[in-house]
């Protein structure tokens, strides 16, 4: 939303208020094809796995979410429309040796490859007004108008280019000590290859979200390993425990964007993560409870992370190792059947994620200790604390057995989320929960069933997703706002015919 077309603006139904000029679309043509041979190699198993896939995208966008052009004073008012284009293509081939699970000491060996190339292009075109004779409003904006105002166009074109290759040999071998005791073992070796070449070329005159001209091209290649060993112990026949140790690896990137440059042409390094695992597995009271618990303690180094950054005078997102991160918590999910027609579902999940040590690329001094201060100890995006959910179901108890009816009901909660690793405090959703209900109608032994559908029944609003611009008190500052379809109370009826 925008006063007289921006101004801050408040998660709830009247953000969803739209004046485009611009029509959104977005085509997709996408296609595959992959196989499986498998051939019996004494007693083991020898699996081939080749796949291919192609997907061609084109979308158009109204980058600037409101309609015509513009107002005075506040840079970040323009209008912004946005064209682009890619066509990706990704081969692999998967060969692995597998014994039997039933031997003393059962392994699986094999290698990996992967082959992917993406073509894109991008195109912006937006407009500023540089100067209005028209009085400043009660909003702090001077209208814009034709001859008034002073306009200007700009436009950018970029065509860029990425691949990536990775070859793999990996095995994993458990070993059954006991009829109670088996310890387990793998690893995996990879390599990955990273490039890409990239020109855009701009109008004269660079504008909001269009830097000035830039070509590059670069690669980076990488060793790394990722490994997992534990143990796990059944207790009895019902109750198992465990506990594992995982390092885990994801590979190099580089931040290949439309308004790439050469202050984020660097590549971005390797992730790297180690993980502690705790957990129970259970089946109790004559197995109608199964009960999972666990608990989980993870360290990232070199995290790999988008944060939102300002390419004159326009919000766009860069790749960045954002530095140390860790997550630890617990987590509990059941399934408990107490009566042949009542089930009850559900999980809580609690999740400490934050910023250990966060890197300030490109700061010194001064300026690192104060994004320092900011970041270390933050919460980390995309990651609330508590996550709950429960799905009750009744088989409703009926006198024509022509027919089933099961109602079931579904509630869950979702603590405070940030979306935004700056902490901008205009980037968090608050918590919220949600309340929904099926009624499943089965008729002739389940071959036809109609259900009945109430989603979000208590029109609770709420966004998947935030980008800020500004700190919600300075002029110009606003969200762009992600809503589900189920951010509104909505009914629907579905029918399925099994033939």
């Amino acid at each position: 939303m925008f006063l007289p077309e921006l101004a801050p603006s408040t998660p709830g139904p009247k953000a969803l208020n739209i004046n485009n000029d611009f029509v959104p679309s977005q085509i997709n043509t996408s296609s595959g094809v992959s196989g499986t041979l498998q051939w019996r190699v004494g007693r083991d198993t020898l699996t081939s796995i080749s796949a291919f896939q192609r997907w061609y995208n084109f979308q158009g966008r109204d980058g600037d979410f409101h309609a015509g052009c513009c107002s005075y004073v506040n840079p970040l008012d323009i209008k912004l429309h946005d064209r682009g284009g890619l066509d990706y293509k990704q081969y692999s081939e998967e060969v692995r040796l597998a014994s039997p699970s039933d031997q003393f000491l059962s392994y699986t060996i094999g290698a990996f490859v992967w082959h992917s190339d993406e073509q894109d292009y991008f195109i912006r075109h937006d407009q500023s007004c540089t100067s209005s004779t028209l009085a400043v409003d009660a909003t702090g904006f001077a209208p814009c108008a034709p001859g008034f105002s002073t306009y200007l166009d700009t436009r950018g074109t970029a065509h860029f280019d990425t691949r990536n290759d990775t070859q793999a040999l990996f095995g994993q071998t458990t070993m059954h000590v006991s009829k109670r005791l088996s310890l387990v073992a793998g690893g995996r070796i990879t390599h990955d290859y990273v490039a890409y070449s990239f020109n855009r070329v701009d109008s004269p005159t660079t504008g909001p979200g269009i830097g000035g001209p830039y070509t590059g091209i670069g690669n980076t290649a990488n060793n790394g390993w990722s490994a997992k060993a534990g143990a796990k112990y059944d207790i009895t026949h019902n109750v198992m425990a465990y506990a594992t140790y995982s390092h885990g690896w994801l590979g190099p990137a580089f931040n290949v964007f439309f308004n790439m440059s050469a202050l984020n042409a660097a590549p971005v390094a390797p992730e790297t993560s180690n993980d502690y695992e705790l957990g129970l597995k259970n089946q109790l009271f004559n197995n109608s409870l199964v009960l999972n618990l666990s608990a989980w303690y993870e360290t990232f180094y070199n995290f790999q992370a988008n944060s939102f950054v300002v390419t004159n005078g326009a919000v766009t997102t860069s790749l960045t190792n954002a530095g140390v991160v860790r997550s630890e918590g617990v987590a509990l999910d059941f399934d408990w059947q107490p009566t042949d027609n009542l089930s009850v579902t559900g999980g809580y999940a609690y999740d400490k994620a934050y910023i250990v040590t966060y890197t300030c690329a490109g700061q010194t001094g001064a300026a690192l200790q104060s994004c320092r201060s900011l970041h270390d100890g933050a919460m980390f995006p995309f990651a609330p604390e508590n996550k709950l959910n429960i799905t009750p179901s009744w088989l409703l108890p009926l006198h024509d057995v022509s027919y089933t009816a099961r109602l079931s009901l579904n509630y869950s909660y979702t603590s405070l989320t940030n979306f935004d690793i700056n902490q901008n405090p205009m980037a968090r959703q608050p918590g919220y929960s949600l309340l929904g209900a099926t009624l499943d109608l089965g008729f002739d032994d389940g071959k036809y069933n109609v259900s009945l559908i109430g989603r979000n029944l208590t029109n609770q609003f709420y966004t998947v997703f935030i980008t800020p611009t500004g700190n919600g008190i300075s002029p110009g500052s606003y969200q762009r706002l992600q809503v589900p379809r189920d951010a509104m109370r909505y009914w629907g009826v579905k029918v399925t015919a099994r033939f």
